[in-house]
């Protein structure tokens, strides 16, 4: 049940729930027999004039079952042992401390308070904001079961052991080095801060986001569970056995080459990189994009299981095995025939190609455009799963 006092100001009726109805600086709270300030439910006082709750009127505790909303109220003060079943919500308010015993079952938001520590014994069942604060250290041993957000905070270090289960959002930050055996569950975004490398045996569940830091390596092994962002970074390689859970980008960097044993479950973009070469254990689960690369050459047995673009490369010829299980772009190119066994899961797009005639064996899912190219018969034993465009005897 959510306690809205513009709800309840028009609606005196649903008040028979509570024991007491008492008025305070014209807004409403409510006492049980014991003494306590007890809300089963979510009390949503954002926007109001309140400034200050019920500690002050002798109530013993202050229990919320739900959320407690106090966003842009002018409540410089919270009451000792303050307990929200749910989100408790402080974002723009005058708060500059927070009371000892506090416990917050879900995510605690303290963005652009005048907060600059915590207590020892917060607890927090969620996520914790602390974004545009002048939050500057962290409380030793501290664990967050959710997010952590202290972008473009002045805080210039971690505490040891740190470990988020959600994301932890750095950016824009002062912070020059992370602590060592730290784990973010979900992203961590480390994008414009001072950081010039990063410690070993970091684990990311999520995103890890380099753009515009200084890191010139990787450690090695690295394990990221979703995408890795290195644009705007001089790191010139890559680490051996990294594997990248999402996508890999690596347009903008100055890497020429691929390091064995790579991994990327997701996407694995190298156009308009400077990469010259594929390593021949490349394992790419996603789409691999190749376009207006120096690349000249694929591996043998490379097998993509989305698409793969090769549209305005040098490549002068297709390896035999090769498996594309999505989409197939070999328009523009100077590829001038099709390997045998060539397997593409959707279309096949051969426009504007060198490509005079079609293996016999060739299998194409969805459609195959032909249009503006030199094919002028089709093999008997083509299969196509759509369309085939542009063929002209």
């Amino acid at each position: 049940m959510t306690l809205n006092l513009y709800d309840y100001h028009t609606d005196p009726t649903q008040l028979l729930y509570y024991d007491r109805v008492e008025f305070i600086h014209n807004d409403l709270f409510f006492r049980n027999n014991d003494g306590n300030i007890v809300v089963p439910g979510d009390l949503d006082l954002a926007f109001t004039e309140i400034t200050e709750l019920p500690d002050g009127l002798k109530a013993d505790r202050l229990k919320v079952g739900g959320r407690l909303n106090l966003r842009r109220t002018k409540i410089t003060q919270l009451p000792d042992g303050l307990e929200v079943g749910s989100d408790l919500d402080l974002e723009s308010t005058k708060i500059t401390q927070l009371p000892t015993g506090l416990k917050v079952g879900r995510n605690l938001d303290l963005g652009m308070t005048k907060i600059t520590q915590l207590p020892a014994d917060l607890e927090v069942g969620g996520g914790l904001n602390l974004g545009f604060t002048k939050i500057t250290r962290l409380p030793d041993g501290l664990k967050v079961s959710g997010f952590l957000d202290l972008r473009r905070t002045p805080i210039t270090q971690l505490p040891d052991g740190l470990k988020v289960s959600g994301d932890l959002n750095l950016r824009f930050t002062p912070i020059t080095e992370l602590p060592t055996g730290l784990k973010v569950g979900g992203r961590l975004d480390l994008e414009s801060t001072k950081i010039t490398q990063l410690p070993d045996g970091l684990e990311v569940g999520g995103d890890l986001n380099l753009q515009g830091t200084k890191i010139t390596r990787l450690p090695d092994n690295l394990k990221v569970g979703g995408f890795l962002g290195l644009k705007g970074t001089p790191i010139t390689q890559l680490p051996d056995g990294l594997e990248v859970g999402g996508s890999l980008i690596l347009l903008g960097t100055p890497i020429t080459h691929l390091p064995k044993g790579l991994k990327v479950s997701g996407d694995l973009d190298l156009s308009y990189s400077k990469i010259t070469e594929l390593p021949d254990d490349l394992e790419v689960g996603g789409n691999l994009d190749l376009r207006h690369t120096p690349i000249t050459e694929l591996t043998t047995g490379l097998k993509v299981s989305g698409d793969l673009w090769l549209n305005k490369v040098k490549i002068t010829q297709l390896p035999d095995g090769l498996e594309v299980g999505g989409y197939l772009d070999l328009r523009d190119t100077p590829i001038t025939q099709l390997p045998a066994g060539l397997k593409v899961g959707r279309s096949l797009d051969l426009s504007y190609s060198k490509i005079t005639h079609l293996p016999d064996d060739l299998e194409v899912g969805d459609s195959l455009f032909i249009d503006n190219t030199p094919i002028t018969q089709l093999p008997d034993n083509l299969e196509v799963g759509g369309e085939i465009i542009g063929f002209r005897r």
